[in-house]
């Protein structure tokens, strides 16, 4: 059993065409990937008469791939399993700039979120997947938005005449026009990579609204114990102090401030883009009502209940 990495043949029929008749010849069976790692899986196990399967993927078979989840549908007792990758869209793009990439943090916003903004802050390198042309436009947006000083790096359509790479700032890039595949690396010579505790109480936009000082936010955030990953709910967020500093310590995961005050929640959304930090989503009304339509949390802060506090924890 073959994965084969296509990305370079995807778009060109003739290409694509050479490709499988060289794997017929070799004595494969074709079938082609579509995220359907069941029914491969069942059309295999409906046909014991098949001994040599090629499956094509359309992309790097070890970065975001259907390739894990086929493979671990496959009967490794039946079939000697072999992967066939093709160079990675990070590579070839790293070599064209002159870069290296033993320091690219690795990421897709293709059909999933990442949290761009937080991981250009924080490494040297990011290196994304994305889709086609407003993907592109809706990343240099919002490293704008955000204030990112940052360079980025464009490619498209890797291998095929309307291959194309542009380089700049996220203004100079926003604008122009993109193909159907592209990927980007965002540069940042001067990243934040400090620990992302204890911010001054000073720093933050306070406006009326209650705010959990310093030494009370940096060990609650502590003793939660994060991963990087996290969903936190932040209850009474107020000026959303405690969410950012949550953010900033996950930040591929998402913190949920909830704060029913909109002149609080206002605030909030000040000091998100002031602190960098697009991961906090701003819930608007009264826990614990306002908890109802929300992803499940790994973690929770309760820092105003407005007098609910024992059906808010037992929610």
């Amino acid at each position: 059993f073959a994965m084969v990495d296509t990305y370079g043949c995807q778009q060109n029929e003739s290409d694509s065409e050479v490709l499988r008749g060289y794997l017929r010849s070799m004595g494969y069976t074709m079938t082609d990937d579509e995220d359907k790692a069941d029914v491969i899986a069942e059309y295999l196990d409906a046909h014991p008469e098949y001994a040599n399967i090629a499956c094509l993927m359309s992309g790097d078979t070890g970065f975001y791939s259907g390739t894990k989840q086929i493979l671990a549908r496959i009967d490794r007792e039946r079939f000697d399993i072999s992967v066939e990758p093709g160079i990675s869209s990070v590579v070839y793009l790293a070599s064209k700039l002159g870069e290296t990439w033993q320091d690219v943090f690795l990421t897709s916003a293709h059909g999933r979120s990442s949290n761009i903004v937080g991981l250009s802050r924080t490494h040297p390198k990011v290196f994304t997947l994305l889709s086609g042309e407003e993907s592109v436009r809706s990343l240099c947006s919002l490293l704008i938005e955000y204030g990112m000083d940052v360079d980025v790096a464009i490619g498209q359509d890797f291998g095929y005449p309307t291959e194309r790479i542009v380089r700049g700032s996220p203004s100079d890039l926003v604008g122009l026009s993109y193909g159907d595949l592209c990927v980007a690396m965002i540069i940042n010579r001067d990243p934040d990579t400090s620990v992302p505790l204890y911010i001054p109480d000073e720093e933050f936009i306070r406006g009326d609204a209650p705010m959990t000082k310093s030494e009370v936010r940096t060990l609650s955030v502590a003793k939660l114990k994060l991963r990087p990953d996290s969903v936190v709910y932040d209850v009474g967020a107020g000026t959303g102090s405690v969410s950012v500093e949550i953010a900033l310590a996950a930040v591929e995961g998402t913190v949920y401030a909830i704060e029913k005050e909109d002149a609080a929640a206002d605030l909030i959304e000040e000091n998100k883009r002031k602190f960098k930090t697009p991961n906090i989503e701003v819930v608007r009304g009264t826990a614990p009502e306002a908890l109802d339509d929300l992803p499940l949390p790994t973690h929770a802060f309760i820092g105003g209940s407005s007098g609910n506090l024992k059906q808010i924890v037992e929610c």
